[in-house]
């Protein structure tokens, strides 16, 4: 069964900075017993840090992601 609605959205007041909301988000959708999803991110959630959480979670995830020196190293 395909869904094309949003699972939740929020309103905040004023401008609030996407990378630190994306934990809090995915914890929220957690207790809401969503499962099998992915998610499509603007580069506003590109951190190191969400990418390993998102990781940890075993979150589907496609992120734009900023110019600049590389996350991860080989």
């Amino acid at each position: 069964m395909t869904n094309e609605k949003p699972l939740l959205y929020e309103s905040y007041p004023g401008s609030i900075v996407d990378v630190s909301q994306l934990k809090y988000m995915l914890e929220k959708i957690r207790g809401y017993g969503y499962k099998k999803i992915g998610f499509i991110l603007d580069r506003g959630y590109f951190s190191k840090a969400n990418i390993q959480f998102m990781d940890s979670c075993d979150y589907d995830f496609v992120m734009m992601v900023k110019a600049g020196p590389p996350l991860y190293t080989a």
